[in-house]
């Protein structure tokens, strides 16, 4: 989730790289943290804090802040992740490239693509007829450093709640 508004957004468990890398490749531009649990009123981050307790939890649904934003650019937008970088992608998956559909094949965090064998299946060949637009060149987005996010003071009336 953003510290800066409290947006979250599910993460699915993926070998190969640990939810906070999926979350900051995701959300380069914002300070992130990562929450389990099953509602995320509920959830807690690994050092124990409480998404509820949080200063911003749920603000993202009050207003929009530019200056809260995943992009580095305007509060809405996302991030592009290159195919190259993507920590999610496993080896068999199809991915557009700017020279069309390509098959990954990367292991060990490295990227390699194989372009899709028109002869090795029907699907294959349907696959290699899609035009693919390259991607406009993508920007470079300052990541930053995620500090330690302490949870926002309660008073012990409102402690005795929960």
């Amino acid at each position: 989730m953003r510290t800066c508004d409290g947006r979250y957004f599910p993460l699915q468990r993926h070998a190969g790289a640990n939810p906070a890398e999926l979350c900051k490749s995701f959300c380069p531009a914002a300070k992130t943290m990562v929450f389990s649990g099953g509602k995320i009123d509920t959830a807690v981050a690994p050092n124990g804090t409480r998404y509820a307790d949080l200063d911003n939890a749920f603000a993202y649904r009050d207003k929009v802040s530019d200056s809260c934003s995943c992009n580095g650019k305007d509060g809405l937008g996302l991030a592009r992740v290159e195919s190259s970088g993507d920590p999610t992608l496993r080896p068999g998956d199809i991915v557009a490239t700017n020279d069309g559909l390509a098959s990954y094949t990367g292991r060990n965090k490295t990227a390699e693509f194989t372009p899709i064998s028109t002869s090795s299946s029907e699907w294959a060949r349907r696959l290699s007829e899609v035009k693919v637009r390259p991607a406009p060149p993508s920007e470079k987005i300052e990541p930053v450093a995620n500090d330690d996010i302490k949870p926002a003071r309660r008073g012990r009336a409102q402690a005795a709640r929960y």
